[in-house]
């Protein structure tokens, strides 16, 4: 193994660190471990090395007695909930980010004190019923929770959800801790798990057991003095016993329909439970977007092309209140929810192939000059999904269109993945925007062949892989991208341009947010809650084409492709010129914040 290079004091920096580790670091040791860790860039990495050690030995002697779970699970060593080591843990993390050394010009007089900064949030608040219970601000939908210390609910039922999409409702009296937003430790009281696919693996911990989910929803019931109590309701869920010096004492699989109880004297045992003694999942609390008259009559006034405000259908669809009949066609499960006279389209996440098509063209649009595409939206998680995009098809009836992939996509609106680490590399829980201009049509292949070439849902086509290789910066790499063919007019990566640009804050999941994407002559603007956010230069061209708008989803395809967005969209607007930043700061302070 290569050595680290030495610290300037090595002995210094080992005796300061080994107080840190052992809590008896005083006020003058804190100002000098700083110190040495702002002015030594070695210092920095010996600091990191000699936690990461200390945390590795704190807790290899407990890891080193437990068993791997069945292989069928993620590699993880179940493990029952420590609430004293859990609370230690997360001051330790907190304290080492605070320890990082600050740059020279945000350095201030306060530098000789430690400051604690905040760990990023695991889940939000997506309803809450009656609730009382010991986190510092109210139980409102779309409140940020950190991982950490326990949390007592005292009163109430209550939603959460993670942001990879997992669910948990909670039912008082309960104490709970969240942990990295891989699981849950549950001291004493009764929640139910809806695990999302991506985070099989998911950990539900008590005192005495550890509940690790394979798919995908769950029960637990644990009572101080009593056995716990487990019911399976989808999928199948590993149980594992532990002894108070947390050795496994015994495992067990249970699957859909059935019951388990696990207690240290009798063991875990298959049982036959009343289904009414477990929690049961909260929907999320519908939060109806308030839209007041004066917004309406002022986006009318600035003569969209097409105005969707889903308050009804009409002989199943969606209409256009600008009266130019564009209606919108409802795909999949998207439906209306609200109260009759104020609802938004709601996209649920059981149904990929969900969406809205505006399927009568927008004729001649010029996809290089200006546009704006306006919309509200409350995403229910921060996966990654299209809000909108303008394509081009060639087809002539709705059933063609919904079949064929689309041939040319002039612009998308998406709201991108949470996950820093997600292979499409774009700002995390970003909204981004991007345009394309086509310079010269290609004919269309036989769309058979593509079928047999890309699959019928387009996931050959779609090779994360090449994703990765992908820069944030508009450009492609044309090596990768050159072979692929997009339809007619296809962008090939040898004779497209795109611009795109992603908005510097964070959308947050359960709450709404206005977004608005503009095009101008020279230039792409993306604008957030009434703010300019983006704006990078945009090649211009002179040409035209049949367009069809697309709400709710990034391409008609079916699959990961289609990219499906899971949450509330509402008041959606297409206009052929760009809005000024005035009139976008105005139509968002009639509505205001949500």
């Amino acid at each position: 193994m290569k050595s680290l290079p030495e610290p300037k004091d090595r002995r210094e920096l080992e005796s300061l660190l080994s107080a840190f580790c052992d809590g008896n670091l005083d006020v003058a040791q804190q100002k000098r471990l700083a110190e040495v860790l702002r002015e030594d860039t070695e210092a920095r990495r010996f600091y990191l090395h000699y936690i990461d050690i200390h945390l590795d030995l704190a807790h290899r002697a407990e890891i080193e007695k437990l068993i791997p779970l069945a292989p069928l699970i993620p590699p993880r060593k179940p493990r029952p909930w420590n609430w004293t080591a859990g609370v230690a843990a997360a001051v330790v993390a907190i304290l080492a980010v605070a320890l990082w050394p600050r740059s020279t010009n945000q350095q201030t007089a306060a530098d000789d004190v430690l400051v604690e900064q905040a760990p990023e949030p695991v889940a939000f608040v997506s309803r809450a019923d009656s609730v009382t219970w010991s986190h510092p601000a109210p139980a409102t939908p779309g409140l940020r929770l950190d991982a950490g210390a326990p949390l007592d609910l005292d009163s109430g039922r209550l939603r959460i959800d993670f942001f990879d999409g997992t669910a948990v409702t909670i039912v008082a009296p309960s104490t709970f801790a969240l942990e990295d937003g891989s699981g849950i430790g549950l001291k004493a009281g009764q929640l139910i798990v809806h695990a999302a696919e991506s985070s099989s693996g998911f950990a539900v911990r008590t005192p005495e057991a550890s509940f690790v989910d394979i798919g995908t929803k769950f029960a637990v019931n644990a009572r101080v003095g009593e056995a716990t109590q487990l019911l399976v309701m989808e999928g199948e869920v590993i149980s594992t016993l532990f002894s108070e010096d947390g050795a496994p004492l015994d495992e067990l699989s249970a699957t859909s329909g059935q019951f388990l109880s696990l207690d240290r004297v009798g063991g875990i045992v298959r049982s036959e439970l009343d289904p009414a003694l477990f929690a049961e999942m909260l929907s999320p609390a519908p939060l109806p977007l308030r839209i007041p008259k004066e917004y309406v009559a002022a986006v009318l006034a600035d003569a969209p092309l097409g105005y969707w405000r889903f308050e009804g259908t009409r002989d199943g669809l969606a209409p256009d209140t600008t009266g130019n009949g564009r209606d919108v066609t409802i795909l999949g499960n998207a439906h209306l929810e609200g109260t009759p006279d104020n609802q938004a389209m709601v996209f649920d996440p059981e149904d990929e192939m969900r969406g809205l098509l505006v399927a009568t063209p927008f004729e001649a649009f010029k996809t290089g000059h200006a546009y704006s595409l306006e919309l509200w939206m409350n995403p229910q998680n921060d996966d990654l999904g299209g809000l909108s995009t303008l394509i081009e098809v060639d087809a002539e009836s709705i059933d063609e269109v919904r079949k064929r992939p689309p041939s040319y996509r002039v612009m998308a609106i998406e709201c991108m993945s949470g996950d820093p680490n997600h292979w499409f590399r774009a700002p995390p829980a970003s909204i981004g925007f991007f345009h394309r201009i086509r310079t010269q049509p290609k004919e269309r292949p036989d769309f058979d062949k593509w079928k047999k070439r890309n699959g019928d849902d387009g996931r050959k086509f779609h090779n994360p892989d090449q994703h990765r290789k992908h820069r944030n910066d508009g450009v492609h790499d044309k090596k990768d991208w050159k072979k692929h063919w997009r339809g007619k007019g296809g962008w090939d990566g040898k004779r497209d341009h795109e611009s795109r640009v992603y908005s510097m804050r964070r959308y947050t999941p359960g709450t709404w947010h206005h977004v608005v994407a503009v095009r101008e002559p020279s230039r792409v603007l993306l604008y957030l809650d009434g703010k300019l956010e983006a704006e990078t230069e945009a090649t211009s061209d002179d040409n035209l084409a049949d367009l069809r708008l697309v709400i709710g989803r990034y391409s008609l395809a079916g699959g990961k492709f289609g990219r499906a967005f899971t949450g509330r969209i509402d008041e959606v607007a297409l206009y052929d010129r760009a809005l000024t930043a005035e009139e976008i700061a105005s139509h968002f302070r009639l509505v205001g914040p949500q």
